[in-house]
């Protein structure tokens, strides 16, 4: 579904993806979106790998169920509520599907990050600090200092060997790169790059929703 980056360190945490959704049947171009959501109430970012279906059910389960509810509160009830969201969703095959929440601990009092997997029946699983994570995985050299810069060439390499696959194997990676950065109670977002190809992807998309209008 999309490639992720991320750095979580006590003080900040930054999380970088892509912007391109591509079919699920034929892996080709169906849209630009962001890939992640932010609920600056609970000072929490949430970002998700796998079936866009479901993590997107996630997203709008959290945008509209979140009230009165702090970061670690959060991550306490994930879990069960992950579980029953993938029982509603019994129609999907939910097979490799993680879902990422970072946020402010005010029991801990610092940055977070924490990994909930569908093959682990969606168990917390706390992200290290002062390391970097990446998905999907590819051949890096030793990253000393992680800039913007390392941001976006971390995730050039991870389009290029996407693009080196065949069309049915690929995550599709591509559009814009978005930086979300956690800082001081504050969480901001800004474009570092947009990706060679991404006009051509746009047309793709437009003659897709012309023969989906036209077949309607």
């Amino acid at each position: 579904m999309t490639a992720l980056i991320y750095v979580i360190e006590k003080e900040q945490i930054r999380l970088a993806m892509d912007t391109l959704i591509v079919s699920a049947d034929d892996k080709l171009p169906l849209e630009y979106s962001k890939k992640f959501v932010t609920l600056p109430h609970v000072n929490a970012v949430i970002a998700g790998t796998g079936l866009a279906e479901f993590i997107y059910s996630w997203f709008f389960h959290l945008e509209n169920s979140m009230d009165g509810i702090g970061f670690d509160q959060l991550i306490e009830s994930s879990p069960s509520c992950l579980l029953h969201l993938e029982r509603q969703c019994e129609n999907f095959e939910i097979t490799d599907s993680t879902i990422y929440q970072f946020g402010y601990s005010e029991q801990a009092q610092c940055y977070a990050g924490f990994a909930f997997r569908s093959p682990k029946q969606w168990v917390a699983e706390r992200l290290a600090y002062d390391s970097l994570g990446y998905k999907p995985q590819v051949e890096l050299p030793q990253v000393n200092d992680v800039n913007q810069r390392v941001f976006v060439e971390i995730m050039a390499e991870q389009r290029r060997v996407d693009l080196s696959r065949p069309v049915v194997d690929r995550v599709g990676i591509g559009g814009d790169v978005h930086l979300v950065t956690m800082r001081g109670g504050s969480i901001t977002v800004e474009r570092l790059h947009r990706f060679e190809g991404y006009e051509d992807d746009l047309r793709i998309m437009e003659q897709k929703r012309k023969t989906a209008n036209s077949n309607s």
